[in-house]
């Protein structure tokens, strides 16, 4: 998904030039950048809460086996 973000990115920067003066354009693209934005976001969580996870069940593995 990163990689088809990276891909279009510079499509929305074309468009935001060619474009400048249309403010439902401009809209649209803000409302694209805050997606995502958002999205990244999200998944950094998912990343961090599957990391804390992992380190918890590794805790209680170690703490089994005492």
């Amino acid at each position: 998904m990163f990689e088809r973000i990276g891909d279009m990115l510079p499509r929305f920067h074309v468009y935001r030039r060619l474009f400048s003066t249309h403010e439902h354009v401009r809209h649209a693209l803000s409302v694209v950048y805050l997606d995502i934005i958002t999205f990244c976001c999200d998944a950094k969580k998912v990343f961090q809460d599957a990391r804390t996870q992992r380190g918890m069940m590794a805790r209680e593995a170690a703490y089994s086996k005492r």
